[in-house]
Order: structure tokens, then sequence, then C-alpha cells
């Protein structure tokens, strides 16, 4: 089934004339709302598993099986970007260790994929309560996953990015992020960091350059206004270590 996330395009058309199931939202709403319309439909057709994945061409659609047949060993089945860290540019390597690094001190959250739009997992209610309705729905499943202490099985797949793009992360993707993590600030004990993530917020919000800086850790966010977005960037050797260490599973203590 397909949701149709109020494209401008030709989208629904196409959809139209082919022999699939599909939901249009008139109005764009986000990547969590369109989500929550595709968990709704399932849980009103009795569909007890689901596989989601974006319509950008990074997700092979060949390893849908892959992802269904594991989700008999785990709870839940991400998708592992980080298995090569050689084929990851700078920009998504940086953006995503910001992601990692924060869910990580916060919550205690070890993925090697954190924001990955890729994923299989059984279908519940309770993701019908989520706050997120765009992209942060992504990390607040993460801190859902988290406290009900589900499994997580991985699958490696290739690393697929447009080099003629800017890569670059969305100026409302950081700022419902940093949102994210601060409504959940009751279940933060690390409250240095806590501080840490308002101030980055409060500079994020007048769309001004911010750094998050956590002990020897720098990493720095410089937006750009023509593109209404942010370039991440850190120590590159310090954020590849990082994610090597998650891969070997020896973060711990780490940092």
């Amino acid at each position: 089934m397909i949701v149709n996330d109020g494209s401008n395009d030709k989208t629904e058309k196409i959809l139209s004339k082919m022999s699939i199931n599909y939901i249009s939202h008139r109005l764009n709403l986000g990547l969590g709302a369109a989500i929550k319309t595709a968990v709704n439909f399932g849980l009103n057709n009795d569909f007890t598993h689901m596989v989601m994945l974006d319509g950008d061409g990074q997700h092979p659609t060949y390893l849908i099986e892959k992802f269904i047949k594991k989700l008999d060993s785990y709870d839940f089945v991400i998708r592992n970007r980080f298995h090569n860290l050689c084929n990851v540019p700078f920009p998504k390597l940086s953006s995503n260790f910001l992601a990692s690094f924060i869910l990580y001190k916060s919550f205690g959250i070890r993925m090697k994929d954190v924001s990955c739009g890729f994923r299989a997992f059984k279908i519940e209610e309770d993701l019908l309560k989520f706050s997120s309705n765009r992209y942060d729905f992504i990390f607040e499943q993460n801190i859902y996953i988290k406290k009900q202490i589900y499994t997580i099985g991985y699958i490696d797949i290739p690393v697929i990015y447009y080099f003629d793009e800017l890569l670059a992360t969305k100026y409302e993707e950081i700022l419902s992020f940093f949102n994210l993590i601060l409504a959940y600030e009751i279940d933060i004990k690390n409250k240095d960091i806590v501080k840490k993530i308002f101030d980055a917020l409060n500079k994020i919000k007048s769309k001004n350059n911010f750094v998050f800086t956590y002990k020897k850790i720098d990493i720095f966010g410089f937006y750009l206004d023509e593109y209404n977005s942010y370039i991440i960037q850190t120590n590159y050797n310090f954020a590849k270590k990082y994610f090597e260490s998650i891969i070997k599973n020896k973060i711990k203590g780490y940092i």
C-alpha cells in the first residue's frame, strides 16, 4: 500500500492507473503522518507486519522479503548504511553522527543507523499515539524501541547517494529532531546534555549557525539560507571511529 503524502506532481495520476492500494493526503502532512496512515490501514485490514521505505530510489525493493523474514527473529528490522563507511559522504556521516550521538548520550540508544527510513516492524496501535507527524517520527520510534526493550535486527544495504545534489539536512528535520529530544526531557538523566541541546536549539530556531559541544566533541551546523538547510560538520576521524565502535558493539565507555 502506498501513501501519497500530498504530492503536487503526477504521482496520484500514475497511481490511479495501477492495480495497487494507495491513499492520498490532500496536503503534505509529513513522513510521520504518512506512516500513521499506513499503520491505521493495516490495523483496519488485519495486517500484522509493515515494511516502510522511501520512494527516492535509495531503498532496494528486492530486500523487502528479507526484511519480512527477519521479523521472525526480531521485533524490529532496520537497514544499515554504515557497514562500509568509505561509501558514506562526509556531510551525511556528520549529520547522522549528530543524531546518533545525541540519542546515545540522552537515552542510551545504540543503533547502527538511527535515521533510516527502511525498516520493518509489527503493527501496533501505540504507533498512532506518537506526537511526531514529520521526519522526527523515526527518532520517536527509536525511543519507543528502547523503552519497550525490543530486539533489533539489521540488514546491510548499499549506500546510494546522488553526488550532483546538495547533501544537506533540511531545516525542518534538524528543528523537529531537537524539539523531539526535549519533549522527552523527563527521560534524560544527563542534565548537562539537556543544556547543550537547548543552546543549539535556540540558534536553530533563529536559523543561525550552531555548535553542539559535549566534552571533546564539537559538531557544527552551518545554515544555508538559499536551501533552508544545514550542512553539518565534525571531526571525520572521530565520527568514523564512533560508528565503527557501534558496529563492533564496543561503544560503551567510548565517550
